[in-house]
């Protein structure tokens, strides 16, 4: 063999080389251990709750309170949020996997069983939205049941999200909008579990979750590839209030919108001076300036109620948002009072 032939068969065996690990590579990078992590794929009903409809390779989970006060921790239902109807609540492809309660409270979420190799660092990631509201537009998160979700992996393979086992991510709020979680975890069997949870405060009127693109993955081998979480948005500070203007700290979770209606002012006033569209739901504590808003409609006083009163008669009195109100004093309707008790106004 000539010089010539040897150099081109020693290229064509590199380049296979080299063709070889570009390949390994490019497929450790789509590696996820999940079953249908996508939440494509058929939805059937679990056992004999017809519904509890569930994407395939995913189990529901809840905890039920069984009382008198049918509003606490109720059984969800589940089933296929679909692109067509809603587009915004579906991360990608057709479907999304769609939990919620109406008028009820809830701690639930979905899990999945996979095998891997102990030892193994695992991170468990998935995109999440709620649509959590008192009132009744279907884009719009108002008045929210203080809904909080998160992610859990069991490394020791279990099925039960109340074991100390789990390693849970910190709880978020997602209204609205899709929100990245993730979690990593070493594996201590040959099995693990991966959960999401969602748990929701008040029972209003929608307390409805959205998972999407679900993902386990080596998470040594991600960090290797850059294949990093990702980051959460810098929060924007607080535009310092005008002249007359004031600095309102809403209590509960509140949209600009019904903080405008309640100071008696323009919500696009509201939305320009804080930035923000008015819809966006603003957290407790959180300051917001309020153009043309007068501070004895931001002061929160209390209230004895007196005999056969409600808190309708009481919020139309104070022009407050019954719904509001009963949220602020954690009630779960806008009903009977009892004399004496103390209200808190907003």
């Amino acid at each position: 063999m000539n010089r010539r032939s040897l150099r081109l068969t020693l290229i064509a065996t590199l380049s296979v080389v080299l063709a070889w690990h570009a390949a390994a590579t490019s497929a450790q990078t789509i590696i996820n251990l999940l079953e249908n992590p996508s939440f494509e794929e058929e939805y059937s009903a679990w056992g004999e709750y017809r519904e509890l409809r569930t994407s395939k390779g995913w189990t529901p989970w809840w905890v039920e309170f069984e009382s008198d006060e049918g509003h606490v921790l109720r059984r969800p239902e589940c089933k296929p949020a679909h692109h067509f109807v809603f587009p915004g609540r579906v991360k990608s492809g057709e479907f999304a996997q769609q939990c919620f309660t109406s008028f009820g409270t809830h701690a639930m979420g979905v899990y999945q069983k996979v095998k891997v190799n102990p030892g193994q660092l695992l991170r468990f990631s998935i995109w999440v939205q709620v649509w959590s509201t008192s009132l009744s537009d279907p884009a719009v998160s108002e008045l929210p049941g203080n809904v909080r979700v998160s992610v859990g992996i069991d490394p020791t393979g279990g099925v039960d999200p109340k074991s100390p086992v789990v390693r849970w991510a910190p709880a978020i709020e997602a209204y609205d909008r899709w929100h990245f979680q993730y979690v990593e975890e070493v594996a201590q069997n040959s099995v693990v579990t991966v959960f999401t949870r969602s748990i929701a405060e008040f029972a209003v009127r929608a307390n409805d979750v959205y998972w999407d693109e679900a993902g386990l993955v080596d998470a040594d081998l991600a960090l290797s590839l850059k294949l990093t979480p990702i980051p959460t948005a810098t929060r924007v500070p607080t535009p310092a209030p005008g002249q007359s203007a004031i600095l309102y700290t809403p209590p509960v979770t509140n949209s600009l919108r019904l903080i405008a209606r309640r100071f008696g002012v323009d919500f696009a006033r509201v939305a320009r001076a804080n930035r923000t569209p008015g819809d966006v739901p603003v957290k407790p504590g959180v300051p917001v300036v309020v153009p043309g808003g007068r501070d004895r409609d931001a002061a929160r006083g209390a209230y004895v109620a007196q005999p056969g009163e409600t808190l309708h008669a009481i919020a139309a009195r104070y022009q407050f948002s019954p719904i509001e109100l009963a949220i602020i004093n954690r009630r779960f309707g806008p009903g009977i009072t009892w004399p004496g008790e103390t209200l808190v106004l907003p």
